[in-house]
């Protein structure tokens, strides 16, 4: 079952992931791929996922990071069978939203793409970042 009501980025935010992650490299084993990005970041999925908020307003669901420090965004990631990739259109039953500080972002996208800058992760961190505090504010 497909939701179509959630909205986490904007397009040109999912778009500029996109062209950053070669499709070749957007799969990943999906346990493997957290125990990296722990082992990189000290990521920690159970904590991440706590730390995300889903708000309802007029029939759609946000999903926003709590507001602590450091800051965080929200990743939606579908998981499908063993491989893990960025939700980049609909999400699914199997996409979980995970709260992402900028190390573990860039940790991420490093684990995906080879292509992308630390500087082009801060700017798609903030223009994230700008993006969930209006979802806050407007709800």
């Amino acid at each position: 079952m497909t939701n179509t009501n959630t909205f986490t980025h904007t397009d040109e935010f999912k778009n500029d992931i996109t062209s950053g992650c070669r499709k070749s490299n957007a799969l990943l084993i999906g346990k493997s791929i957290f125990d990296k990005l722990a082992e990189v970041t000290g990521f920690d999925a159970g904590i991440s996922r706590i730390l995300v908020e889903t708000r309802v307003y007029g029939g759609r669901a946000f999903h926003v990071a709590q507001e602590t420090m450091p800051q965080r965004i929200v990743m939606a990631l579908n998981i499908d069978g063993d491989s893990v990739h960025i939700a980049m259109s609909k999400t699914t039953e199997d996409t979980k939203f995970y709260a992402m500080t900028f190390e573990e972002f860039s940790g991420l996208l490093g684990l995906l793409s080879h292509n992308i800058s630390k500087d082009q992760a801060r700017e798609l961190f903030d223009m994230a970042v700008g993006i969930e505090i209006k979802q806050r504010n407007y709800i």
